[in-house]
């Protein structure tokens, strides 16, 4: 089977039963990865101005595994993000991504342009934080973790991994900028601007 990535490449994988689980995580991961290093940033208003960032779609902009789990969500895009159905999850070692236990969207909920949608772990949302809404399971702050936003047909939207011991208590795992690619240990901002 063949699956083309762009107009101008195909990339073959083994289909055979015993690599297609394996196949659909990777394939799933390598897609998302490369689709945020090939779209465009521009210089769009907003809190995306780096230069680096992804312009499209939501990304796992920031998360803490210690002193007051949470994940914050960003919408790198011009126009308002739809989660309706959507899910987020982290991963059991075991099985996988927890797709029947993982935290749902209301219907109706949204993230503004640029904007940010705050999940607090296994705690109540901050007063000062909005949007936000409580889930419940944590991050593996030892162990490390992955997290997986599915949408309403569990199709994995954006995935990112918490490394073990990423980032000490009070501080978190964030992007250098909103929607940038790389990643570092920073000072926590849940629903506003990644701040070194």
């Amino acid at each position: 089977m063949e699956f083309r990535l762009f107009t101008d490449s195909m990339i073959a994988f083994d289909t055979t039963p015993t690599h297609s689980g394996t196949l659909r995580s990777t394939l799933r991961l390598l897609l998302g990865s490369l689709a945020l290093l090939t779209t465009a940033c521009g210089a769009p208003a907003g809190t995306c101005d780096s230069g680096t960032c992804a312009d499209g779609g939501v990304l796992i902009n920031e998360l803490a595994g210690a002193g007051g789990d949470f994940v914050e969500l960003f919408n790198a895009s011009d126009t308002e993000a739809d989660l309706s159905g959507y899910g987020l999850t982290d991963f059991d070692a075991d099985a996988g991504v927890r797709y029947a236990t993982s935290l749902r969207f209301a219907s109706g909920t949204t993230i503004a342009p640029r904007g940010y949608y705050t999940i607090s772990l296994e705690v109540n949302c901050p007063a000062t934080v909005t949007p936000c809404v409580r889930g419940e399971f944590g991050i593996g702050q030892g162990s490390g973790d992955t997290l997986t936003l599915l949408d309403a047909q569990n199709n994995t939207v954006a995935q990112q991994v918490y490394p073990a011991n990423a980032a000490p208590s009070g501080s978190s795992w964030a992007r250098v900028s909103d929607g940038a690619p790389d990643f570092e240990a920073q000072r926590r901002s849940p629903g506003a601007a990644n701040a070194p």
